[in-house]
């Protein structure tokens, strides 16, 4: 249908750019209509999966992640890795599929830290993992 997110893949980076399917990771194939993450009550990373006419469905990331709730006026963070390379995450208001996940930045244990930006320019330090 004109909003349907048919079957999903899951794509894991390389870090060079590349990326690989893997097809075992995250597989729902019906006729799904939204995609959205939020935190579970014990801080895990849970991706909710709509399908016309059935039952919601939730999965549970098997990634090793921490997440940080962002402010209203949160726009983007730097995210510097332990290997010295870093990343700039932005963030929007209703970035899932024709849903809205929760305003959160989920770093893995790779991270050094994370500088958050607002909206005015502003930035402050978030946190720095060791």
């Amino acid at each position: 249908g004109r909003h349907d997110a048919q079957g999903m893949l899951v794509l894991k980076g390389h870090g060079d750019g590349g990326f690989t399917v893997d097809s075992r990771g995250f597989n729902t194939a019906s006729d799904n209509k939204a995609i959205s993450s939020i935190q579970g009550a014990d801080g895990s990373r849970l991706f909710l999966v709509s399908s016309n006419a059935g039952y919601l469905k939730a999965y549970r990331g098997n990634d090793s992640v921490k997440s940080i709730p962002l402010a209203d006026t949160d726009v983007y963070a730097i995210i510097t890795q332990k290997n010295g390379k870093k990343y700039k995450e932005e963030f929007m208001f209703g970035q899932s599929y024709i849903s809205q996940s929760s305003r959160r930045l989920y770093i893995s244990s790779n991270t050094a830290s994370v500088t958050m930006y607002d909206a005015k320019g502003g930035k402050r330090e978030i946190m720095a993992f060791k």
